[in-house]
């Protein structure tokens, strides 16, 4: 009988501890609840990701192909840097340089940020190389190639 009574104090703690660790638990996320969630920053990690811009277009020389591919992938992504400048590079070939300076000039001054591979192969932030081709807009275009 000893040992059952044992047996029956050693279940009554056990569940009474179960309870009390779901009532700590339950109390840590009420106060957790609408706290902002963070992290901790690891390694950087690089992150490729290929988007549309109409460099193949642009390449062949099939500048109203690319103006089409543009504009259309504007208005999912309006501000697009990549967009941007490729835009205005093909302005650039249609001789329509004033709208290529002012696109250049969105693209630099642009919250999105980020790197873009050149045609030449090069990675560059998206500011820099917007600025690039506004000096660039006399002379040779600058592509971004993704």
């Amino acid at each position: 009988m000893a040992i059952i009574g044992v047996a029956c104090i050693i279940k009554h703690l056990i569940a009474e501890s179960i309870a009390m660790t779901s009532l700590s638990l339950l109390a840590a996320a009420i106060v957790l609840v609408g706290q902002p969630i963070t992290s901790v920053p690891g390694p950087d990690m690089k992150i490729t990701e290929l988007r549309e811009v109409a460099y193949e277009e642009l390449m062949d020389g099939q500048t109203e192909a690319a103006v089409s591919v543009i504009e259309a992938e504007l208005a999912e992504r309006p501000g697009d840097p990549a967009l941007l400048i490729n835009l205005g590079s093909a302005y650039l070939r249609q001789g329509r340089a004033a709208e290529a300076a002012t696109l250049f000039q969105q693209a630099a001054d642009s919250r999105v940020r980020y790197d873009l591979e050149l045609a030449d192969g090069r990675w560059m932030d998206s500011r820099r190389a917007a600025k690039l081709a506004q000096v660039n807009a006399g002379g040779r275009m600058l592509l971004a190639s993704r």
